[in-house]
């Protein structure tokens, strides 16, 4: 947090999350898709619509989606950070694969509940899955809950 505060008076990053913040409901996140399928299924009212930076669910059930997705994503991601800060808490981590395995909590957090996917953040996750192989198998970083011990 710390760089962030000299880093505001050049390069106002509160302007890109709340860019970020007032996007539709992109079509390729998590609950669009079940939202998506609802609509499928004849449960839901939603429609395509090519937005200015992709493609996003609206409709009258989609707001009520997006907002409750805003709210989810927000609320795992910071419960997904506390997890892996109480994990580092415990057990220090020793090693770079320790941290990428702490890193992908969160992570993983942000990008399954985000109400946009973005490429950028699939990359974020395969440098930390990476990192996480260094030691054991692939069942480790899957279960990335604690430090290698």
């Amino acid at each position: 947090m710390l760089p962030l505060v000299p880093l505001s008076l050049v390069w106002p990053w509160w302007q890109f999350a709340s860019f970020h913040v007032e996007r539709g409901l992109q079509v390729e996140a998590f609950t669009a898709g079940l939202l998506w399928a609802a609509h499928q299924l004849g449960f839901a009212q939603a429609q395509w619509v090519h937005a200015p930076a992709s493609y996003e669910l609206h409709g009258a059930h989609a707001e009520g989606v997006r907002a409750v997705t805003r709210q989810l994503w927000v609320a795992g991601s910071l419960l997904a950070a506390a997890v892996s800060v109480r994990a580092a808490w415990r057990r220090p981590p020793v090693h770079v694969e320790d941290l990428a395995r702490l890193a992908l909590v969160p992570l993983t957090a942000f990008v399954i509940l985000n109400p946009v996917l973005s490429p950028q953040y699939l990359i974020w996750l395969t440098g930390a899955a990476a990192l996480a192989l260094l030691s054991g198998g692939v069942g480790r970083p899957s279960c990335c809950w604690w430090p290698r011990r």
